[in-house]
């Protein structure tokens, strides 16, 4: 299982790579990372972060039609801003959603860190639906994601998602300047 969870890790990070680039690229890879990180995290019993990946391979496959129908003039995929009111709605939304998630999956499943997991389910469903969007705010959501991932990948000794992790902080850091820097580009 060490080398699924590798080759998982290593396609995941390709994947954020791909999206700080605003490359169409990033879908396909995504479905067959998601689909690996799936198998390794069942075997984990985080089953919440297991189920994400489901959903994440159904929203990868419309957020490449999506991305494919809003490229700007130059050709490269336009990002844009939510208004503050309504991404506080969405933070609402996703903590409401991890309070309800982790009660049932404490309640009904041998889930080893339930509020955790959820948090880290419903959050980045929060950002991948924000992302598929191309709303520079899912880049905070992912950079909270990553640090709780990080903790609790860790604490389970799944070390290759831990790197990843630490990685996709880097990664998601950057990639929120350059969605910014992208953002300039266009309001010019």
């Amino acid at each position: 299982m060490k080398l699924l969870e590798a080759i998982a890790a290593t396609l995941t990070l390709v994947t954020i790579i791909l999206v700080m680039r605003r490359s169409l690229w990033n879908f396909p890879v995504a479905l067959v990372a998601v689909s690996a990180t799936a198998i390794v995290l069942c075997e984990a019993k985080l089953y919440s972060d297991a189920g994400l990946q489901g959903f994440f391979f159904v929203l990868n496959l419309y957020g490449w039609w999506a991305w494919r129908q809003n490229k700007g003039k130059t050709g490269a995929v336009e990002v844009r801003r939510l208004p503050r009111a309504v991404f506080a709605l969405w933070i609402a939304g996703a903590m409401t959603a991890t309070l309800g998630w982790g009660r049932l999956m404490g309640a009904t499943t041998d889930a080893s860190a339930p509020y955790l997991d959820a948090s880290i389910a419903m959050l980045s469903v929060t950002a991948q639906i924000l992302m598929t969007q191309r709303r520079i705010e899912n880049w905070h959501i992912w950079i909270v994601v990553n640090l709780i991932s990080i903790a609790l990948y860790a604490s389970r000794g799944l070390y290759w998602f831990t790197a990843l992790y630490l990685v996709l902080l880097i990664l998601a850091i950057r990639g929120l300047a350059e969605w910014r820097n992208a953002e300039q580009c266009v309001t010019r």
